[in-house]
């Protein structure tokens, strides 16, 4: 049992569990609004409350803390994707079905299995053959002879009677309802056009529902944004979880790929080694091959701002909007003010979130009286949903470097297709020196150890420990010498062990020491040491000296005798003009390479051969597939 007495929740709903509260092994209690009304819809169980205040409809924040204060778990939900958009006013609930990533985490999230949810239950697992058929393309802006329509994919090897399920945008309203006979095949398309629904789709967004027959279940829910005329959105590839612009329209049959815009998000300076977030910046580039008109595109997710009038990219050009732009500038004196666009409200969150660039379009719709009017939508063109682990840039999370596309054509929904920024040949060598009385107990210094005081890299050369009359009791303190990456006398120890002497970059003669840390030194396991000749006691002067150049992290390395007596912090200087705002990507690549796909099949009985069937489609950013 968990002792729970004292520990509050926080956040949209406030409540403190009383003295004495256990929550048994494996067991669920439910802190309801009202409790008494709970338990008369059959729930049973630990049920407490009523807890104060209300979780928002758009979102809102939950938190447990222990009786001390200290946070034990946090969930910000909202009702916009990535969140499970079924959650959102339909009565099914939000649950964890993946607990691995973490409670913060949408993808750890689900609607639960029927309306109503689960309380002081597991969610149970459904095996309805229906929960295989998803929404996989809409078309809602067009013209006659166009017409509006919403395709499903079953993405199962079984068929499903899709008779009675519903088709709607409104879900207090069973709008279209599939008849009898409706049956859709394993792998299947079926697309609905706006003369069989009996209704249209809105071009400036809106959420439709698929739901099943008996009306308990929401099968599939999709929130669109607005769309372009003509311009469908959908699964690319089919069945898959992101949802965006697609090259072509294709209602019936497989999805084409998605659509490779004129202007990407190209670079996201998120998290500055300052700790600053006015140093923070977003860059765009225009791929095509025309200049375009920027008026009235903003930012939708992330942070605030509009472009004015006249703005506009040229083509193969960028643009650069900082949170504030006279900070931009002064960082990087090379950059064309002409390019360079803010200041923004709001800032990037350093652990990750969907930053999401749009533009406007107007639309001309007709009223009940025959009376013309017009409307601005908005249309996303361009987003990414960064994260701060995983396969994301390491050293963009505060370590110095921005974000990059690597290749403008490249998906910039996957990790894979964004790196750090290459700031290695930016910062400058820097002479560090320390001189004072030795003072140590009974142990005579015999070694050297250095390392970096938090994750990150740096180049070392011109290593001295110095006795007075400048004799020098190290060898080696060049890494001139040793085979390969090694570098004779000296050890890379523990988390310290990827470090290696290299020949480029070298402050003095042909090599250098790169060091590499993923955490701070720990004299002795963890860090860079080398013997010291005899020639050092109490009450004499010693010096140690190095020559360091910061290449990205943490920017300190901390230089110490063993046994103490003398050590020497060096803060490496770090260059301000961080990243590549206004310029091509210090990643780009002409043409990044594809996903390598790989199966490995073994037989659940042994002996037996089976057969097995693998299919993949893979496609090119401007729509080539095979």
């Amino acid at each position: 049992f968990e002792d729970l007495s004292g520990w509050t929740l926080r956040g949209g709903a406030t409540f403190q569990f009383p003295a004495g509260f256990r929550l048994g092994a494996g067991k669920f209690v439910v802190v309801a609004a009202d409790p008494a009304a709970l338990r008369a819809t059959g729930v049973s169980g630990q049920i407490v409350g009523p807890f104060t205040g209300t979780l928002s409809n758009g979102g809102d924040v939950v938190e447990l803390r222990d009786e001390l204060g200290a946070q034990k778990l946090l969930v910000e939900f909202s009702d916009n994707t990535p969140w499970p958009v079924a959650a959102a006013g339909t009565g099914h609930s939000l649950v964890l079905i993946n607990p691995s990533y973490g409670e913060a985490d949408p993808r750890a999230y689900s609607a639960s299995a029927f309306r109503g949810g689960s309380p002081g239950n597991i969610d149970p697992i459904v095996a309805d053959p229906a929960d295989g058929v998803v929404l996989n393309e809409l078309l809602a802006h067009t013209d006659l002879p166009l017409l509006d329509f919403v395709e499903l994919h079953n993405r199962s090897r079984v068929e499903v009677n899709l008779a009675g399920c519903v088709l709607t945008d409104d879900f207090s309203t069973n709008r279209y309802r599939f008849p009898a006979g409706t049956v859709l095949a394993p792998r299947g398309f079926l697309a609905v056009d706006e003369t069989q629904l009996g209704f249209r789709l809105s071009s400036a967004g809106e959420t439709v529902y698929l739901i099943s027959a008996d009306g308990r279940r929401i099968l599939d829910a999709i929130r669109m944004g607005g769309q372009e005329n003509g311009i469908s959105s959908g699964r690319a590839p089919d069945g898959a979880p992101e949802w965006r612009r697609l090259a072509s329209r294709t209602p019936g049959a497989a999805n084409s790929a998605w659509r490779v815009e004129e202007v990407v998000l190209n670079e996201l300076y998120y998290h500055p080694i300052t700790q600053d977030d006015a140093d923070e910046f977003i860059e765009l580039h225009n791929r095509s091959g025309a200049a375009v008109n920027l008026a009235g595109w903003r930012f939708e997710d992330g942070v605030d701002f509009t472009f004015p009038s006249g703005a506009s990219i040229p083509s193969g050009g960028f643009v650069v909007v900082g949170a504030n732009r006279a900070r931009l500038l002064a960082n990087h004196p090379g950059i064309d003010p002409a390019s360079v666009f803010g200041d923004w409200s709001g800032t990037l969150a350093n652990g990750g979130e969907r930053v999401a660039l749009s533009k406007p379009d107007t639309i001309r719709s007709t009223n009940d009286v025959g009376e013309v009017t017009t409307s601005t939508i908005r249309i996303v063109v361009s987003e990414v949903t960064y994260a701060d682990g995983g396969r994301w840039g390491k050293w963009a999370d505060g370590g110095g470097s921005s974000l990059e596309l690597i290749d403008p054509r490249a998906d910039p929904l996957r990790a894979s297709s964004w790196a750090d920024s290459d700031e290695s040949s930016k910062s400058t060598w820097e002479l560090f020196t320390v001189t004072d009385t030795l003072r140590f107990g009974s142990q005579t210094p015999d070694r050297l150890h250095f390392g970096m005081l938090d994750a990150g890299e740096c180049l070392i050369d011109e290593v001295q420990v110095l006795a007075p009359n400048n004799i020098s009791l190290l060898s080696n303190g060049g890494f001139e010498t040793g085979a390969g990456n090694a570098a004779t006398g000296w050890s890379f120890l523990g988390h310290h062990s990827g470090s290696r002497a290299q020949s480029i970059g070298a402050f003095a003669g042909a090599r250098a020491l790169r060091l590499i840390s993923p955490g701070d030194l720990d004299a002795g396991r963890n860090c860079i040491s080398a013997p010291i000749n005899p020639g050092l006691d109490n009450n004499i002067v010693g010096t140690i000296r190095a020559r360091a150049r910061w290449i990205a992290g943490w920017p300190e390395v901390l230089f110490r005798l063993r046994g103490g007596g003398l050590e020497m912090t060096a803060r490496l200087p770090v260059p301000k003009n961080l990243g590549t705002p206004g310029r091509e990507n210090s990643r780009r690549v002409p043409n990044a390479g594809p996903a390598i796909f790989a199966v490995t099949h073994s037989p659940a009985v042994p002996n037996v051969s089976q057969p097995v069937v693998v299919s993949a489609r893979v496609s090119d950013p401007d729509g080539v597939s095979s």
